[in-house]
């Protein structure tokens, strides 16, 4: 019974990590991780 909940919890908040633009957010990270650590932080 745990499963679908989990499942649904999981894909609502990777949804709204990618809405508020999370990719880009870990791209940037990725190429430059020294000018956007503060930012993120």
């Amino acid at each position: 019974m745990k499963a679908k909940p989990t499942a649904y919890w999981t894909t609502t908040i990777l949804v709204a990590f990618f809405m508020s633009g999370g990719v880009a957010q870990i791209a940037q990270f990725r190429a430059n991780p020294h000018m956007t650590a503060a930012n993120i932080a």
